[in-house]
């Protein structure tokens, strides 16, 4: 039987792989947008699209009603202060969790968070993000769920890493940390791969 996944940032990087990975995998896809987004990435797969925002609860309701699964993957990754990431990545967090608490049949939720999460006080952007999980754990207690913290993410259609790893490709070497410092990077299909993978496992919450 083919399972319906409501996910949230279906236009960035991360979320258009996400989306086009469950479609290989026969899931039927339903994608929070907002009216302004572009969503030229995805016309290539049949998706529902549910125009709203992290902030609309009503949105939010018919985004995830009737779903299996939730992929919470939209997030706000530039900003100088807390309160520029607050909005997204801890308030959003609690909507979308609360919405998905209230439905008849309470879908399985992954919460697509960040490596940064493990040390708050490294960034506003980190204790936003640290924040938001702890925002699913009190919320979300009689709920299956899950937390993936993934590294720096790169691949096709990424403009973060992309100009660090052009002016490698040129021979121009950044030092970015001491010399014995570790660097982690994971392709995005591997990261849309395990994102399934954790969702088809009863065992990985």
């Amino acid at each position: 039987m083919s399972r319906t996944v409501a996910l949230t940032g279906a236009t960035g990087f991360i979320g258009s792989a996400l989306a086009h990975r469950f479609h290989t995998a026969g899931w039927a896809v339903r994608a929070l947008v907002r009216a302004s987004s572009p969503t030229a990435n995805l016309a290539t797969i049949p998706i529902q699209f549910v125009e709203g925002n992290l902030a609309d609860l009503e949105s939010l309701r018919r985004l995830v009603e009737g779903v299996d699964d939730v992929v919470h993957c939209a997030g706000c990754v530039r900003g100088w202060s807390f309160t520029d990431f607050e909005s997204v990545n801890v308030h959003g967090v609690a909507n979308i969790v609360r919405a998905s608490f209230e439905q008849t049949r309470v879908p399985r939720f992954l919460l697509m968070s960040s490596l940064a999460a493990r040390e708050p006080l490294m960034s506003p952007y980190a204790m936003s993000k640290s924040q938001g999980e702890a925002q699913l754990a009190v919320l979300a207690k009689e709920m299956e769920w899950t937390v993936l913290r993934p590294p720096a993410v790169y691949g096709p259609g990424d403009r973060e890493l992309r100009p660090l790893l052009e002016w490698m490709g040129k021979g121009i070497a950044l030092k970015l940390a001491p010399d014995q410092a570790r660097f982690s990077l994971l392709y995005v299909d591997d990261l849309a791969d395990a994102v399934v993978m954790c969702l088809e496992n009863a065992s990985s919450t």
